[in-house]
This record gives C-alpha cells, structure tokens and sequence, in this order.
C-alpha cells in the first residue's frame, strides 16, 4: 500500500522529470529553431538575382559553379586571438556558416566569432578551381545598397572560374621559372598573379557591359573596394594583386576600349539557381546543349 509520504515522492520525482525534460526539449527547440525557419537570406537573395541578370546576358560556362557566403578570415584570426585553435590551423572558422547558430563544443565562442567576423570584416571574396566562390557575410554589410560593385565583384570571380586561372597561372609559372632560383620564381609567381587580376578585371568588366550595366561600373567599384580597404598603396613586387593607380588605369582604358564597340545584346537561357540552406549555398547550373 502507497503511503501518503510515498505518494508524495513520487509525484515530486514524476514533475522534477517533466520539468527536465521541458527544459531539454526547449533548449534543443531554441538550438534548432532558425533551421527550422530558415529561409533564403537578404545576401543570397541579392547574390541570386544578380547571377541570373548576368547569366541572361552571358555565357557562364558549362560547369556547375556554387555560391557559398561563409564567415571570412577574419573568423580564422579571432579564433587565434581567443586560442581556441592553433596558429596557423584556423581555416575552419573561415568556413562557419554566418545564418546558422553554431552548436557544440565552444558553441558560445564561435557564435560570437561570426557575430565580430561580421561586424568587422571588410569585403572578400575568391574563388577556387573547383568552381566555388566564396563572399563573406561582412562583404554585404559593407557593400550596403551599392549593388553594381556587389556585381562587379561576382563577376570578376567568374571570370576566374571561366579562365581556370588557377591552372593557367601555375602552368605559366611552371614554364617560365623553371630554371630560375627561389625568391625569382617567387616574384615571376606574384607577377603573373597580378596580371590574371587585371585580366579578371576586364572580363568582369565585359560581362558587366553585356548586361546592361552602366560601363563606368568597373572603375567605380575597384575605387570604392579599395577605399573601403583603406589600401591605396602602390604596386608591390611581392604582392598578389596589383596597386590602387595601376588598377586603376588599366580598367579606365578597357572601359575605353569598350565604349567604341558594338554591344551584340544577346540573351542567354540562364539554367538553374538553387538554394540549399544546409549547405549554405547556391548552385547555379547552366542549361546543358
């Protein structure tokens, strides 16, 4: 026979274990719930609708190319100042993805590392020879309604893509330094980097002038990103890009070039734009001939 001293026990013990399982179920609610709801981001919205005015009007390609909007690097150089990670072994926080709450193991440090990354970070963006481009969240913040140079920089990573620069520069580089020692096969290498930028330049810059964009869109977005960068330094032997001036005057006079052409305004079937939230991307696949 249950006493009442025993009944009363046992009905603490029963509510202590509902009041427990409330608690977990709304923790794991609270964790989950923005994926639950997640719905395509104000950024890959404008990426999207971007990607497919360019895409009307050009030919991308025949690859799969995805869009991916990560945390940035300065992710990586945060998780170093809080030594959650070892020098120079940081490059997953780079990666995290900025529309996700992060869970797990010093789940409060990387969900405040994205916070910051986004706060401070300036614009960024590249792309790799396996058809990823990868924009920081920050770049959004920074680049605000300024739309064209959102454009402009996306283009110019296509063009990347579309050039293979990767391989192209490291064959060239093969080529030519074979024979020569360490630190002038360095400076042919940084060479023909900043040659392949100024070539992304132009034909970001021609991709830009068959969709109808006004034809100074090139030079004002290549002064507004480096403005914003604070950088307006000179060309630098051992640097991957070229400097402010040089920059500058090459795409001033590619514009020139192309205010005396002929624009063969020619529409494109732009393929597929997909959003998969999980991955964090966008996947853009042309229509296949």
């Amino acid at each position: 026979m249950i006493t009442k001293k025993k009944f009363f026990y046992y009905l603490i013990s029963i509510i202590f274990g509902i009041s427990n399982f409330y608690f977990i179920y709304k923790n794991f609610k609270e964790d989950h719930s923005s994926e639950d709801k997640m719905e395509m981001p104000e950024e890959y919205k404008s990426l999207k609708s971007i990607l497919e005015r360019l895409a009307k009007y050009n030919y991308l390609g025949n690859e799969t190319i995805y869009f991916s909007i990560n945390s940035g690097n300065y992710a990586n150089w945060l998780a170093e100042e809080i030594d959650i990670c070892d020098q120079g072994d940081c490059t997953l926080f780079k990666g995290l993805n900025p529309f996700k709450k992060q869970l797990g193991d010093k789940k409060h440090e990387k969900n405040e590392i994205v916070r910051q990354s986004y706060l401070l970070g300036n614009i960024e963006a590249s792309a790799s020879p396996n058809n990823n481009i990868f924009i920081s969240r920050s770049s959004f913040k920074v680049i605000d309604k300024r739309k064209d140079v959102l454009a402009f920089i996306i283009a110019h990573e296509i063009s990347h893509i579309l050039d293979n620069s990767s391989f192209v520069n490291s064959l060239q580089e093969s080529k030519e330094g074979f024979n020569l020692n360490k630190k002038k096969r360095e400076l042919l290498y940084y060479e023909i980097s900043r040659n392949s930028e100024m070539d992304a330049d132009k034909k970001a810059c021609l991709i830009l002038f068959k969709a109808n964009y006004p034809l100074k869109t090139c030079t004002e977005s290549i002064k507004f990103i480096y403005k914003e960068s604070g950088d307006g330094q000179e060309t630098k032997k051992d640097s991957t890009h070229p400097g402010f001036l040089e920059r500058i005057e090459s795409m001033e006079q590619y514009e020139g070039d192309l205010s005396i052409k002929m624009k063969n305004e020619k529409i494109f079937d732009i393929g597929s734009i997909s959003y998969d939230p999980e991955m964090n991307f966008i996947k853009y696949e042309p229509k296949k001939n």
